[in-house]
């Protein structure tokens, strides 16, 4: 499969100003999903952060690729 792009194809700005504008257009369950989305990757962020925090500080020593 092969994807083509239109010569005149918007910028990232122009895309993230789109986005911004339809977040008015949400609804109840559009909001509720989209902050347990956002919960979810906090989540995942805070959980994989306190277990390389707890590895630190309990003298793990980690691989180069993990930083």
């Amino acid at each position: 499969m092969r994807t083509t792009q239109s010569g005149s194809s918007p910028s990232f700005l122009a895309d993230t100003l789109t986005y911004a504008n339809r977040v008015k257009l949400f609804s109840r369950t559009d909001w509720i999903v989209y902050v347990a989305w956002v919960g979810m990757m906090f989540g995942l962020l805070f959980s994989v952060s306190a277990f390389f925090l707890v590895g630190y500080v309990n003298g793990v020593s980690y691989p180069p690729y993990v930083w």
